[in-house]
């Protein structure tokens, strides 16, 4: 995936993707490049540390979403509320990715971590010590539970 992405950085031709465009769901050669790039950026730009999606900055996803579009060829449509919809189902998916990830985190490293883990702010460069502590903190609060 990082190869084809690498790719179309230097060519500028976007990766074509197809999607049923009533449902959003992307499928054929390319969807899966798709989805793991939509997984992977949204591990690297948005933070562990905020609780819920909604919390996420508009900004942050627009600016994701305007990555995604400069990789992939995505579905422009005449009608704006269209347009926004089907952003919404993919940044549906993402939010779902971006709920595993901290679950698998909090699994890994928090509920059962194994004495010889490397930690995730070694593992994941996207991941700051001072946010890792952040979350630790919060996933071991009453709140959380």
């Amino acid at each position: 995936m990082l190869k084809a992405i690498e790719n179309v950085r230097k060519t500028g031709i976007k990766i074509p993707l197809q999607f049923d465009l009533e449902t959003g769901e992307c499928y054929g050669n390319n969807a899966s490049h798709f989805k793991s790039y939509v997984a992977l950026l949204t591990r690297e730009r948005c933070s562990i540390a905020k609780a819920l999606w909604k919390h996420i900055p508009e900004g942050v996803k627009n600016a994701m979403w305007t990555d995604i579009k400069a990789i992939f060829v995505i579905p422009e449509f005449d009608d704006a509320k269209r347009n926004d919809h089907f952003k919404k189902i993919w940044f549906h998916y993402a939010a779902e990715r971006w709920k595993d990830f901290k679950s698998r985190l909090t699994r890994t490293y928090i509920t059962d971590p194994k004495p010889d883990d490397v930690p995730p702010y070694v593992k994941y460069p996207y991941i700051k010590k001072d946010i890792w502590e952040e979350f630790v903190k919060y996933r071991q609060t009453s709140d959380f539970k």
